[in-house]
């Protein structure tokens, strides 16, 4: 009788040791994905606050493109107008001087014109230039923005399907208080019917 009282006494003693060893191997396994859950949502919040940066940057890179575009086709426009008068003022150049080959006001006149014709299409150049510069520096941004804001949105769905994973994993799973060895467990335990191992691999 005595023994059956000391063999049911430390099965009761081992049965509460394995008991708090599972409840502190909860309590740390809560603990830690609370803290995993929380870095979680601190990184998707810091993405989603650098998504919205990039975005904003990237409505205001296609105004100035827009800007620029529109700067382009109406120095196309002028271009194209200047070119006309040039060529009419080089006609009338060309024939002042065909007038008479001597006359040194018409070669002055024609020489100052024709300068002033070539330093006009080379202004238009430069500033032709410039636009396109700008322009490809912006589209150069453009596709830079894109390829970011795609990146934290890709960032941002992995720890937003993480989070929901959890989720759902702590809402599915089973209370540890379940979890916890019987009295007759922890006595087949003692008298060697059922080895240690397999029951706390079943906890």
């Amino acid at each position: 009788m005595r023994d059956a009282e000391d063999a049911t006494g430390g099965a009761e003693r081992l049965r509460a040791q394995i008991f708090k060893t599972q409840e502190l191997s909860r309590r740390r396994r809560m603990e830690l994905e609370q803290e995993v859950s929380e870095a979680v949502r601190c990184d998707a919040e810091r993405l989603a606050s650098e998504r919205d940066g990039l975005e904003t940057q990237l409505a205001e890179n296609m105004r100035q493109l827009h800007t620029l575009e529109v700067a382009g086709m109406d120095h196309n426009h002028v271009t194209r107008e200047r070119k006309k008068h040039a060529r009419a003022v080089t006609a009338q150049l060309k024939k002042l001087i065909e007038v008479d080959a001597n006359d040194e006001d018409a070669a002055s006149i024609h020489s100052q014109g024709m300068k002033t014709l070539k330093d006009v299409h080379q202004q238009l150049e430069v500033v032709k230039q410039g636009i396109e510069g700008d322009l490809q520096q912006r589209y150069f941004q453009k596709e830079r923005t894109e390829a970011e804001i795609a990146d934290r949105r890709k960032a941002l769905a992995i720890n937003e399907g993480l989070l929901r994973a959890r989720f759902l994993h702590q809402s599915e799973r089973q209370p540890d208080f379940d979890e916890m060895p019987s009295t007759t467990d922890v006595s087949l335990v003692m008298q060697g019917m059922r080895p240690a191992g397999a029951m706390i691999a079943a906890s």
